[in-house]
């Protein structure tokens, strides 16, 4: 059990660092397309080696599976889209908590939805015993929400990123129950619908950035001064993946898995605080505790 913990405690801190890339990043929308087809690009070379060496064995892919993977594909690429966005209005303290808080707390609401959209059999949805650490996790949620806008003076600019970091919540929801879900209909391999995912998204986002005035220009200035944050985010996300992925395997209990992986919340305070020199006021921190204590406790009951 302590191998599980070490190896969840380490896709957290991995999961932040990555993020503070963002956070750090010249041009948000262009460091988003380097990214994404970036991260893309890693889940290729890794498919192709592994079939190459015999580890997995790629199942055919139906309109079925394409359905789900354009679907979960399109809502991370807004994912990547509004994180790095609510990246320059507001701190990583109140980003990353807002957003990975709201998640879980999300896909309670929205496993109807997606149960009713793919036409499944399995009801997933808010149960009655879970509505007490909903209620303390939006709670601590709304207290991050009041502590950055009361420290603010610019208070549009700051509802524009709590707005931004809420919408990124809802996407991690509905990609992950779109995931989930493919995963338990089509028994494939993860690096499989990954990379599937994966160029969905890389499609959807770069019909986004043509959009942009000076888009290629842009793309290349950002490759150009911040080429590390860039390779830092295409490895490391994947790398975390794998070590969520494994530590499900080694788990005897996976809920404790899922559980234990809001971690992030409280370590994104901590490394806020220590190497981005970010405020942490005792609201913020107590707002980020309540929504770990509840989606945590939301896991358990």
């Amino acid at each position: 059990m302590v191998y599980v913990f070490l190896l969840v405690f380490a896709s957290c801190l991995l999961h932040v660092l990555w993020n503070a890339s963002g956070k750090k990043c010249g041009d948000s929308e262009a460091f988003t397309w380097l990214t994404t087809v970036g991260g893309a690009l890693v889940n290729i070379v890794a498919l192709c080696v592994l079939t190459l060496f015999g580890r997995i064995q790629p199942i055919p892919v139906s309109a079925g599976l394409l359905k789900m993977a354009a679907t979960s594909g399109f809502f991370e690429g807004c994912y990547f889209i509004f994180l790095f966005w609510s990246y320059r209005h507001i701190d990583l303290s109140v980003a990353y908590p807002l957003s990975r808080g709201l998640a879980p707390l999300a896909t309670l609401f929205l496993g109807p939805v997606v149960v009713l959209v793919f036409g499944l059999d399995s009801h997933r949805g808010i149960q009655l015993s879970q509505l007490l650490p909903v209620a303390i996790a939006l709670g601590g949620a709304s207290l991050l929400c009041y502590d950055a806008l009361s420290r603010s003076d610019a208070k549009q600019n700051v509802l524009k990123g709590l707005i931004l970091a809420m919408l990124t919540g809802l996407s991690i929801a509905s990609y992950h129950l779109v995931d989930s879900t493919a995963m338990e209909t089509y028994k494939l391999p993860s690096i499989q619908y990954l990379t599937l995912m994966s160029l969905f998204m890389s499609l959807f986002v770069s019909l986004w950035m043509l959009t942009k005035k000076n888009a290629l220009a842009r793309i290349a200035k950002e490759l150009k001064g911040n080429i590390k944050g860039v390779l830092s985010v295409c490895c490391i996300s994947n790398f975390t993946y794998c070590l969520v992925l494994l530590a499900f395997k080694l788990a005897k209990n996976a809920t404790l898995v899922t559980a234990a992986r809001n971690m992030g919340i409280v370590i994104s305070l901590i490394y806020a605080a220590i190497f981005l020199k970010e405020k942490v006021s005792f609201q913020k921190a107590l707002g980020a505790c309540m929504i770990t204590a509840g989606i945590i406790w939301i896991f358990l009951v």
